[in-house]
């Protein structure tokens, strides 16, 4: 399996790609200063590969199973399959349904025949060459009956397969809570009878998100789910950005096109001041239900979910920060250390300079404890020199800034190193490869 770990920008200088074979990893390596920086790859390489090594099971993964249906040589054995220790994540199955994968190259001969980034499906051992396998997967509560039809090259190779599953989107997106299901199974060989084999599955929360598996014996990082609960199309963002406006704050909202760097730095206070208003504040509640010993996960707050109950974790905060820049224009990313998340943005169009912001800071202060700036009251207080709520809330930002700043800086060394549970993940270039954003659902709790 390829390990993948994303490195994020340099502030100034901005980060190069260089593909290391011999650890078959993507590493993004900063160049020192005053080195020239080469025009890198696109970005949504690195998620790509990273996301496309873990739902493509290569064949080194099958022989582990080999031993649990290698049939007798005139038998035809399978078993069902489905992805995350029999966990459906409905975030992760929403998120990458319109995933843009690379074209296979010519001449290859796949272990994984149908959608590739299939969730369910069969493993099975070709009993002859050119043998004809039909699937049929159904279960009424996630999906219209669906399947396939597959020919099965090589006699005595173990093949995955994953026919194009029908979910049932807009009941995945409203789930609530985890809920055990029933899969069944029909396979048939060469036009045979089919057998039928069912399979319990365990459909998490919508706001379930995966972070990791155990996979081989090992740990491996799954932070490419994160973006899909990052939605500049929410119809909150506009009004958290009327808001901003009416505040006094600043005047409009016009991502890079004054090309100054405070400018930007101006809109993102904005965005951080009008959420203080609101009450928003740090919450660590991140746990879910279910447990299991080789899929990890927590919980992740949709926007109006932060925004009604007031609270956010590291997560939560990120996301809904990253879902109003994306929406102005500017572009953020996620950065992912370990047992935390902060949020980062890019200072111009050509990002080459970052900035991060740690959002949990921002519920350290009360601001309505403090009177508003175009008060008498709020004027008589800076003749004093006491803090205002724009004031004091800009000392709070001020702070969240060096904060952001001193943990990216600090997780440089960590990332050189490929680390576990550090990544850097850039927004824009999982929307080109087509992780999708949980849409809005008035239903959601």
């Amino acid at each position: 399996m390829i390990n993948l770990r994303t490195k994020p920008a340099d502030p100034v200088f901005g980060p190069t790609l260089a593909l290391q074979p011999r650890h078959r990893m993507l590493v993004l390596r900063t160049p020192p200063h005053g080195r020239t920086v080469r025009r890198r790859p696109a970005r949504q390489t690195l998620l790509l590969l990273g996301l496309v090594a873990f739902l493509v099971r290569g064949q080194a993964q099958t022989d582990e199973r080999r031993a649990a249906v290698e049939p007798p040589r005139q038998d035809f054995r399978w078993e069902p399959l489905v992805q995350m220790d029999n966990n459906l994540f409905p975030s992760a199955i929403i998120a990458t349904a319109n995933l843009h994968l690379p074209a296979r190259e010519k001449n290859s001969e796949p272990a994984v025949l149908g959608n590739p980034t299939g969730w369910v499906g069969i493993m099975v051992v070709c009993p002859h060459d050119g043998a004809q396998v039909s699937v049929r997967i159904k279960c009424r509560q996630l999906m219209e009956e669906s399947g396939g039809d597959f020919i099965l090259p090589h006699r005595g190779k173990v093949y995955q397969l994953h026919p194009e599953v029908a979910w049932d989107f807009d009941g995945l997106r409203t789930n609530q809570g985890a809920k055990p299901e029933t899969i069944s199974f029909a396979v048939s060989l060469d036009g045979s009878a089919p057998d039928t084999k069912t399979r319990r599955v365990l459909v998490r929360s919508i706001n379930d998100c995966v972070t990791g598996s155990i996979e081989n014996g090992r740990y491996v990082d799954f932070p490419y789910i994160f973006p899909a609960y990052v939605n500049e199309d929410h119809p909150w963002v506009i009004q958290i950005l009327d808001e901003a406006k009416k505040s006094g704050t600043i005047r409009e909202f016009s991502g890079y096109q004054s090309h100054k760097t405070q400018d930007v730095y101006n809109q993102v206070y904005a965005i951080w001041n009008v959420l203080q208003r609101r009450g928003l504040t740090y919450s660590s509640i991140t746990t879910v239900a279910p447990s299991s010993n080789k899929v990890f996960s927590q919980e992740v707050r949709f926007l109006e979910q932060s925004i009604a109950t007031t609270q956010a974790n590291c997560v939560d905060g990120s996301v809904l920060f990253a879902s109003i820049l994306r929406k102005i224009g500017i572009d953020p990313f996620l950065v992912l250390i370990p047992g935390h998340m902060f949020m980062g943005f890019y200072l111009e169009s050509e990002h080459k300079q970052t900035a991060a912001l740690e959002t949990t800071l921002m519920g350290k202060i009360d601001l309505r404890k403090f009177p508003e700036d175009h008060t008498l009251t709020g004027g008589m207080t800076k003749i004093l020199g006491a803090d205002t709520k724009n004031s004091a809330s800009w000392k709070t930002f001020a702070a969240a800034i060096g904060e952001g700043a001193r943990k990216y800086k600090a997780s440089l060394p960590h990332m050189e190193q490929h680390e576990s549970n550090y990544a850097v993940i850039e927004i824009s270039a999982a929307r080109r490869l087509g992780i999708l954003p949980i849409a809005y659902t008035a239903d959601t709790k």
